[in-house]
């Protein structure tokens, strides 16, 4: 979670809470994340559920620190080699390029690379033809088809009254070494260009 929903939850959960989340996207992000949806809706404090009580029962059952020490080390326990491996040193475009081709996993797609490297954006692509964003299900985040009778979404098999603008663009990533081109999705263009895709639709 991040933004403006982190946000309106500060004052609403608080620790040792049980939280379900729906709608939630599994990524291979630092080993295994989820990505929760930016609805809050879709995010339900104290659940009544078996599960939920034997969870609440185990985190009692040891001290915050304890639970944390725990959580740290399986968040830095990625040895060499490994899928779930996240690169932390700062790179180059350069090197970042090199150290990929090196590695079979990442050129088949099967492992994910994770760089840092500072740059800055040389070329944006202000198409008309294809727009910076797409109209998305507000249930799946999928994109949605604009008919007479609303917003159609396949994959829910449903129509909606409204649907979400959310960013879909490239720019050109570039440092001394090199360039890149780097695909947005999402809340990802929220942080590139300093507001929402709703707000960016609104503006133009």
């Amino acid at each position: 979670m991040w933004g403006d929903l982190c946000a309106q939850l500060h004052n609403t959960l608080q620790s040792g809470d049980i939280v379900a989340f729906k709608q939630c996207r599994v990524s291979d992000y630092n080993g295994k994340s989820l990505n929760a949806s930016s609805s809050p809706s879709d995010i339900i404090a104290n659940v009544k559920h078996a599960r939920a009580a034997a969870l609440q029962k185990w985190y009692q059952s040891a001290s915050v620190d304890q639970h944390m020490s725990s959580l740290q080390s399986l968040q830095t326990g990625g040895q060499s080699g490994d899928a779930t491996t996240r690169v932390d040193n700062h790179l180059n475009i350069c090197e970042m390029i090199e150290e990929a081709d090196q590695s079979a996993d990442i050129k088949q797609n099967s492992k994910s690379g994770w760089y840092k490297v500072d740059g800055y954006c040389t070329f944006f692509n202000n198409d008309d033809s294809k727009p910076m964003y797409y109209l998305a299900c507000k249930t799946c985040k999928k994109k949605v088809l604009d008919e007479p009778s609303g917003y159609r979404c396949e994959n829910c098999g449903k129509s909606y009254n409204e649907a979400v603008p959310t960013y879909n663009f490239a720019f050109m990533f570039s440092d001394y070494t090199g360039k890149v081109t780097v695909q947005c999705l999402g809340e990802v263009g929220d942080s590139i260009l300093g507001c929402t895709a709703a707000t960016f639709v609104e503006d133009t």
